[in-house]
C-alpha cells in the first residue's frame, strides 16, 4: 500500500536516510536492501498504452543498477510488467526496482528525473517480495554465453575494420 507519507521525492536528500517514512528514521539504514524505485502513472491512462512507451526508459534506468531480474526484485520482465500494472491500475503508482539499499535505488530515480515521476520509498513488504522472486529465479549461469557473445561481437568489429 503506498501512503503518501512513505514516499520520498527524488529530489529528496541523501541525508534524509529515512525520514517521513512511517517506519521512522532510525528503523532502517541507507545499506538495508529494503528500498524500492516507485514510479506514479496517472491511472486515467490505460497501462498497456503508457507502459510500451515508459518501458525503454525504465529498463534503462534499471540496467544502471543491474543487468538481472533477481536483483531488481524481480523473477522475469514479465513479473515486473503484471506486478507494476496491478499496482498501477489499484493506486496510481508502483514498483519498478525492489530490495535495494538506498543508492541503488537513487540511481534509479536519477536516471529517470525529468523522464517519469519517481521516488525512494522505504518498503519492507517488496524487499520480502523481492527475495523470494530471487529465490524463485531461475539459476542458471549465462556466463560462459555472454562470453561466446563478447568474442562474436570482437570478431565481428575486427572483420568490418
Amino acid at each position: 500500500h503506498l501512503a503518501p507519507d512513505r514516499r520520498q521525492s527524488s529530489s529528496a536528500e541523501e541525508d534524509d536516510d529515512a525520514s517521513g517514512t512511517e517506519d521512522g528514521p532510525d528503523d532502517a539504514s541507507a545499506s538495508d536492501q529494503v528500498w524500492s524505485a516507485i514510479v506514479e502513472i496517472d491511472r486515467g491512462f490505460p497501462f498497456d498504452f503508457v507502459w510500451p512507451g515508459m518501458k525503454t526508459g525504465i529498463f534503462r534506468a534499471l540496467r544502471a543498477v543491474s543487468s538481472t531480474w533477481p536483483a531488481m526484485g524481480w523473477q522475469s520482465e514479465a513479473d515486473l510488467e503484471a506486478t507494476l500494472r496491478r499496482s498501477v491500475e489499484a493506486e496510481g503508482a508502483g514498483a519498478i526496482a525492489r530490495g535495494l539499499d538506498r543508492s541503488q535505488a537513487a540511481r534509479i530515480v536519477e536516471h529517470l528525473r525529468g523522464e517519469l515521476p519517481c521516488t525512494i520509498r522505504l518498503d519492507r513488504e517488496g524487499a520480502a517480495a523481492a527475495v523470494a522472486a530471487a529465490q524463485a529465479a531461475p539459476t542458471q549461469d549465462d556466463g560462459p554465453r555472454r562470453e561466446r557473445l563478447r568474442r562474436r561481437l570482437r570478431e565481428l568489429r575486427e572483420r568490418a575494420v
